[in-house]
């Protein structure tokens, strides 16, 4: 059978693709040697190399177009001499019937701006200095927003009869120029978009501002994420303008986009007018055509105000039902007939695609390891029905699971104040993480303002204060009713504490040492427990602070030889601030995960297998325990994590439905993630993949500890390496025989190597505390990794050969961490937060030089390509590249995302969580396992159920 024959379709569909990526390579090499890598990689194909020749000499003269002033126009130098000194523009760069837009120069700040300038056939005697202040007061009420999926506004002014803003400048496109370019977009794409923008408008309406000029000329794309802007302009300009404007009839707004209360002019807009705008939006997507069309503005205006569009999915039958029927409400005619909010219209979009079984965005996942964010407005709904205002909760107990919402701000898990009457959490990074609380008789949570970067979250015993750890390594406090945020003291991020009455708190090392306090009004730290290192303690942690304020329950983790090393056990100490020295604590001799209450005498407390919860009797004077445990709390189809317990006896508590959350995949330079082992699940961080790529080492989290696994890529075949139960963070030595990795085994930090076919027994290279994320150089000399000191991460070396002297290498009043050597060695690539926020930096190594930035927008986690010409990192679910050349300094050539996904990557880790393939063509990172998301689950008056319990018990 002959060779099917190549349409020219075909053929033009595979030189484009080749041009593309030649194109795309050609972008990474330095300008000088292009030409010789594009007659090189064209093969004699001269159609294709002169294709992508004229594509770069294109790209170079836009670059050029950007970054070269020019000789202003009439308008623009009437808004040059406006601005003054301020700003310097640069070139014209959109025009519409209204407005300009100039790209400049932010002459104080160094950076460059966009400045949408407004213009009025009525000539600048038109714009008094009344209809200016309008404007202004206008634009100061839109400054306020803040949001992800908003651009902001800088600056705004009125002079020279001109009026105004700036705004940053966005590198990108708008929706209109790529619906230019693709009419009709898929439908997975457009509804994560218009999840995007609703949750910007959802934000501007809870400040009160209405859009009111929403169209996709207004929405910009930045690697595929939609931005904003023009929030309450429309409002700004009617409301500014001459009378003369309202008396004739004039109406701000775009017909095709505008809703039919716009359209007759009415004068009360709410934000249902923006829900038919996104509508609209939506629709042109999904269709190729806006609602209504028409030869003038006068009969598309009459279509809104009198005519019912077409059903999506009449015109794309590929569109379900389900959305077309939920555009449809949106685009109603009255303002009662449409969603009530624009988050009521976003959830109706979500459920319908559910509904029709197509896949569902990516949500949050806690700790970077599940795939779902419990949603703490789900649960507070319920609980305001459970605990109406007029009524007190009846006497029995009643439970319910909170269910995951879409939009679902959750970073972390929820936990309770303690009059039961709020959920307090710290948001996802699409927040910010800033800290939320909720309270039971409201709908809606509230943010706390300068809670930026928090984690991990302690109330105070009269639920006046909030405690948080943040992505910095600083533990914060904050009123719960908000106001300013102070510095207690520098902790690890991922570090636990309890209040100790409202004077201090008792803090763990998050398992690097014993335990600590601290001034609740801040200072240093003082240590409360030593390890016994006669007993195998590695570390001390999870401390629980009982009623008194001075007996203090926690678990005790302690290393033995042999499978199945690690287990905690409770202990308990006698908090004295006033002592010299730590005082002795006291093992209980109960296997436990954490200690969570104290009622009537018992001591409750998460099992060790997480299945439950038990309560022994507990004498808080001899810190002796009573009798055998009782159940309190069973799952036996879960394991139990996060539990708190409110004195009016609502619990709250959290239950994983399997412990295998989430297995190693291969993911491509577009985000498409492959399974890499088939069949292999578990609790993993921290994959690292052989020199040769042929096999992978992963952290393993189970019951009995962190211990580092070997898997055969090809086989699947596992070989475990480590089983001391503190084995994490494991790396591979350059000659792929050994593995490097940290241990607490023996009671203190230390750098261990060990063979991966467990040939010889361990050996303890370094000891020093606070030590993490190690690597070695690729001459197998070096070991480079970061300690933190006094709540400061610094960059260190050492040699392999063993316990031998440390010195810095990156050391300063700021964290630097993350080290990155270059596959040549010479180049040191490492996160530092220097600048105010983490961001990508690049030195020689050893040195001397200086540090180049490689990210542009924040980063951290940097992994070098095989060859050095290529810097990978991550900004939060962005996973972006940095070309760069190094022959005698580091260059950026270009950066740009990747892809935009939360893998493990939407929790901040303090090292890499991924690793790259030798060829660059793949990322080995985590992906949570579907149907393993956990449940948040309350039990109102659960205090009933325990006391009977305790009863039938205990005679």
């Amino acid at each position: 059978m002959s060779e099917p024959i190549a349409t020219p379709d075909d053929a033009a569909r595979e030189r484009f693709r080749r041009a593309d990526a030649l194109f795309d390579a050609a972008l990474d090499i330095a300008p000088a040697e292009r030409d010789a890598f594009l007659r090189r990689e064209s093969h004699d194909d001269r159609t294709l190399y002169d294709d992508v020749a004229t594509l770069l000499t294109a790209h170079d003269r836009l670059g050029t177009y950007l970054t070269t002033p020019a000789a202003p126009d009439a308008l623009g130098a009437r808004l040059q001499r406006a601005l003054g000194d301020t700003y310097q523009l640069r070139n014209r760069i959109a025009t519409g019937g209204m407005a300009s837009v100039y790209l400049a120069d932010d002459v104080r700040h160094a950076r460059q701006v966009a400045i949408k300038v407004f213009t009025y056939d009525e000539g600048p005697e038109a714009l008094d200095d009344s209809g200016s202040e309008r404007f202004l007061a206008e634009i100061r009420v839109t400054a306020r927003l803040q949001h992800p999926n908003i651009v902001p506004l800088f600056d705004s002014g009125a002079a020279g009869g001109l009026r105004y803003y700036v705004m940053p400048f966005v590198n990108g496109e708008t929706l209109r120029q790529r619906l230019k370019r693709e009419p009709v977009l898929p439908l997975d794409e457009s509804l994560q978009m218009v999840h995007a923008i609703a949750s910007s408008l959802e934000h501007a309406h809870a400040e009160g501002v209405i859009h009111r000029d929403l169209k996709p000329e207004n929405i910009l794309l930045r690697d595929g994420q939609p931005l904003v802007t023009d929030f309450g302009i429309s409002l700004a300009l009617s409301g500014a303008a001459d009378q003369r404007m309202t008396r004739s009839g004039m109406v701000l707004g775009t017909p095709q986009y505008m809703s039919p209360e716009q359209a007759v002019g009415e004068r009360i807009i709410d934000a249902r007018s923006d829900v038919y705008s996104l509508g609209a939006i939506l629709y042109e997507m999904l269709a190729g055509d806006p609602p209504h069309t028409s030869s003038t503005a006068l009969g598309i205006i009459a279509k809104v105000i009198a005519e019912k569009p077409t059903p999506v999915h009449t015109l794309r039958d590929t569109i379900p039902l389900a959305v077309s029927e939920v555009i449809d409400r949106a685009l109603a005619k009255h303002p009662a007939d449409r969603f009530p909010s624009i988050r009521a219209f976003d959830d109706a979009l979500q459920r319908a695609r559910t509904t029709d079984a197509r896949p569902v965005a990516r949500r949050n996942r806690w700790g970077g390891r599940i795939a779902g964010a419990v949603a703490a407005g789900a649960a507070l709904i319920v609980a305001a029905q459970w605990f109406p205002r007029s009524a007190a909760p009846t006497a029995e107990s009643s439970q319910f699971v909170v269910a995951p919402l879409a939009d679902a701000a959750i970073g972390r898990a929820p936990s309770i104040t303690p009059d039961g009457a709020s959920l307090v959490y710290s948001g996802s990074s699409e927040t910010g993480r800033k800290l939320f609380v909720r309270k039971v008789s409201e709908l809606q949570a509230h943010p706390i303002a300068g809670t930026e970067g928090a984690l991990n979250t302690f109330l105070s015993p009269d639920g006046a204060w909030i405690a948080f750890t943040t992505t910095g390594d600083k533990l914060m406090k904050v009123p719960i009713a908000g106001g300013t945020t102070t510095q207690i003291a520098g902790v690890f991020r991922y570090s636990d504490a309890a209040w100790a009455g409202a004077e201090r708190l008792v803090v763990d090392s998050y398992g690097q040492a014993g335990l600590s306090w601290v001034s609740s009004a801040g200072g240093p730290l003082h240590a409360v427990t030593r390890l016994d290192t006669r007993r195998r303690d590695s570390f001390h942690s999870n401390p629980f602070v009982l009623p008194d304020a001075r007996t203090v329950v926690f678990i005790v983790a302690t290393d033995r030889t042999g499978p199945g090393a690690s287990r905690g056990e409770l202990a308990v100490v006698t908090l004295d601030p006033t002592a010299a020295a730590q005082a002795p604590f006291t093992r209980l001799g109960i296997a436990a995960r954490r200690a969570v209450g104290y009622v009537d005498g018992w001591l409750l407390y998460v099992t060790q297998d997480g299945t439950g919860v038990s309560a022994v009797r507990f004498d808080a004077e001899s810190h002796r325990v009573g009798a055998a445990p009782i159940a309190v709390l069973e799952h036996i189809d879960g394991k139990i994590d996060v539990v708190a317990l409110a004195k009016n006896g609502t619990l709250l508590y959290t239950r994983q439905l399997d412990a295998e959350a989430n297995a190693p995949v291969l993911v491509d330079s577009a985000g498409v993630a492959t399974p890499m082992l088939d069949g292999v699940v578990g609790s993993f961080m921290n994959p690292r993949l052989s020199p040769d790529g042929t096999r992978l080492i992963v952290q393993s989290t189970t019951a009995k500890g962190n211990d580092l696994w070997q898997y055969d890529i090809a086989t699947r075949t596992p070989l475990r390496i480590t089983t001391s139960g503190a084995a994490v963070g494991g790396t591979w030595t350059p000659d792929g025989k050994h593995t490097v990795y940290l241990s607490t085994e023996g009671g203190r930090d230390a750098l261990w190597m060990r063979a991966v076919d467990g040939s010889a027994p361990p050996r303890r290279l370094i000891s020093a505390p606070g030590v993490f994320a190690v690597s070695v150089s690729h001459d197998g000399m070096q070991l480079i990794f970061q300690r933190i000191i006094d709540g400061i991460w610094s960059v260190w070396g050492a040699a392999v050969t063993g316990d031998s002297a440390l010195y810095p290498i990156v050391r300063e009043k700021y964290d630097a961490f993350m080290p990155a050597l270059s596959p040549d060695g010479r180049w040191l690539a490492y996160a530092t937060n220097e600048s105010g926020r983490y961001e990508i930096y690049v030195r020689p190594y050893p040195g001397p030089g200086a540090a180049v930035q490689a990210s542009q927008e924040g980063g951290t986690e940097p992994a070098w390509s095989a060859d050095g010409h290529r810097l990978y990192f991550r900004d939060g679910r962005r996973m972006l590249m940095a070309a760069l050349t190094t022959s005698s300094a580091v260059t950026i050539t270009r950066r740009r995302v990747l892809f935009t996904d939360a893998f493990d990557g939407d929790m901040p880790m303090p090292h890499r969580n991924y690793d790259v393939t030798p060829d660059g063509r793949y990322f080995v990172m985590l992906a949570a396992t579907p149907g393993k998301e956990p449940q948040t689950i309350v039990v109102l008056n659960w205090l009933t159920d325990f006391r009977a319990r305790v009863q039938s018990a205990v005679p």
